[in-house]
């Protein structure tokens, strides 16, 4: 792998674990745990929470059944 993809993959990499961050922040806040919202701003200073939005039509709910329909496909299909 050149330096470029390694370089490109971080960079990817580094963008999925902010977006990830910012849907588990913002489903704090719509299940009502400000405080604990507010803890992880305060611990994830080089991450902007607050300025970064996601679609509206994306949430963490979302993510997980997604995630368990291609669980269920992957370990069902014989």
């Amino acid at each position: 792998m050149s330096a470029e993809s390694r370089e490109h993959l971080r960079r990817r990499q580094d963008s999925d674990r902010r977006d990830l961050l910012v849907l588990v922040h913002r489903h704090l806040l719509e299940e009502g745990l400000g405080e604990t919202a507010s803890a992880m701003r305060s611990e994830l200073p080089w991450v902007d929470l607050e300025g970064t939005r996601v679609c509206d039509n994306v949430d963490l709910n979302l993510v997980l059944m997604e995630f368990q329909n291609f669980y269920q496909v992957r370990t069902y299909v014989v």
